[in-house]
């Protein structure tokens, strides 16, 4: 009764069509097993054996229009559960760990996670196996994360994490410890340090953070000091910026108003400055930010910010598009409204304007919901950005279309499809997944993927 025994077997098939009278046909099966043993009330260990996502959700379409990196957020099950035990650093900024690292280019053998609470304390441990790469060259790797934390008197958190990976004879270690002080209600100060130790020397760096937020009923402020080293790169992590000194600071404030028609304001502020390890300047902002939510909960949102960006070297936003060097300053306004997505039928949309890069960039969006209860919920979304910039081959459009829809046949039976364009690729993509669940924790999936250029 306290193991959860979950094998699965997997068929498809696959067409390519090359071109209009060509195609290339593929075909997979395989088997594996997820097992669940509740070893006692307070600890849980969770083993996989050739673990296969197939019927995970596909990623949402973003085009990259920064120097930055993308940020994909995890989907596959294994790693959700009890994933927020794991998180350290700044989510989507600064991760120590980031499990979509894992199984990514190299197949997953198998793997073990072992969490455990036991009064204040939870801990936690994930290993997993990765297999060969042949066709890119990638050796096979062995992915471990540790994880304590602890709940100690006067509302404070502390707690460490430890990451390895070994591939052939590479190796990357990151060592962290952080800490969480809440106070005056939901007011906290927190900071957290994170050590990487590269088998290549000149790889080993650190990063680190302190923040400290107030939070009363009507007002907040706060501030914040981030140090990331230039070659710090955890393996197993997500680092969108390196390189960097940031100092930042905001201050809000939100009354309730509970009138006739508005139900809440909120008027911010905020400032921020990056420099590099060197000293000096490499980005500043400064910005206001006011909202409106309504008696029927929807919600007005008006925005202005100043940037400046300093690049030392060159990017392209696109192939044939490439920004220079230089400093480059900017205004952008934008405003949008959302209404309430709980009732049957809700709408949004969006325009902001801004100076891009010696340029200018406007950006539209609008979409819709309709959500009929629990048979039927669908989301359809566009954005459209026009860029304007003073460079070979600097006008352009961006534009991404999405529809997902939710529907439920019965408490048995659901399906859900993804449907997504992106002007950049020009593929209309399709990931849909028909979920039958013959009795709890035994699932039929059928899914289909299409990929039509």
């Amino acid at each position: 009764r306290n193991v959860l025994i979950k094998p699965y077997v997997i068929a498809g098939a696959q067409e390519f069509r090359l071109d209009p009278t060509t195609t290339d046909t593929d075909t997979q099966q395989d088997i594996g097993v997820d097992v669940k043993w509740a070893v006692n009330p307070n600890v849980t260990l969770d083993v996989t054996v050739n673990t296969d996502f197939a019927q995970v959700e596909a990623d949402n379409v973003q085009l990259d229009l920064t120097r930055f990196n993308l940020f994909f957020p995890e989907k596959r099950e294994f790693f959700l559960e009890r994933a927020g035990l794991f998180e350290f650093g700044d989510s989507r900024q600064t991760e120590t760990f980031f499990s979509r690292r894992i199984g990514i280019t190299n197949d997953i053998l198998g793997g073990a996670r072992v969490v455990g609470q036991f009064d204040r304390y939870s801990v936690g441990a994930l290993t997993i196996q990765t297999a060969e790469n042949k066709d890119l060259g990638i050796d096979a790797a062995n992915n471990t994360v540790l994880r304590g934390r602890a709940d100690l008197q006067g509302r404070t958190t502390v707690g460490g994490i430890f990451t390895n990976l070994e591939q052939g004879d590479f190796s990357n270690r990151a060592f962290g410890a952080d800490v969480r002080k809440r106070f005056l209600g939901n007011s906290e100060i927190s900071a957290w340090y994170s050590r990487v130790e590269d088998s290549r020397p000149d790889l080993s760096d650190a990063a680190g953070s302190i923040r400290l937020d107030i939070r009363r009923a009507d007002y907040g402020f706060g501030g914040s000091y981030k140090n990331v080293g230039k070659r710090y790169n955890p393996a197993l992590g997500f680092v969108r910026r390196r390189d960097m000194v940031s100092y930042a600071g905001f201050l809000s404030y939100s009354p309730q108003v509970n009138g006739d028609l508005v139900r809440s304001y909120s008027v911010n502020t905020y400032a921020s400055l990056i420099n590099g390890q060197d000293g000096g300047k490499q980005s500043s902002s400064y910005g206001l930010r006011a909202n409106v939510r309504i008696r029927t909960n929807d919600r007005l949102d008006v925005r202005i910010d100043n940037n400046f960006e300093r690049l030392d070297r060159s990017f392209f936003i696109r192939p044939d598009a490439e920004i220079l060097a230089g400093d480059y300053r900017a205004t952008s306004i934008s405003g949008s409204f959302r209404t309430d997505n709980s009732k049957l039928f809700s709408t949004s949309g969006g325009y902001a304007w801004s100076q891009y890069f010696g340029g200018t960039r406007e950006n539209w969006e609008g979409g819709f919901g309709l959500r009929t209860g629990k048979y039927l919920n669908m989301e359809m979304g566009i954005s459209h950005n026009r860029f304007d910039l003073p460079i070979d081959n600097g006008r352009f459009e961006a534009t991404t279309i999405s529809s997902n829809i939710n529907m439920a046949w019965s408490r048995d039976l659901f399906a859900k499809a993804l449907i997504q364009y992106d002007n950049f690729s020009g593929d209309i993509q399709a990931n849909i997944r028909i979920d039958w669940i013959h009795s709890p924790g035994a699932d039929l999936f059928l899914v289909f993927n299409t990929n039509y250029n």
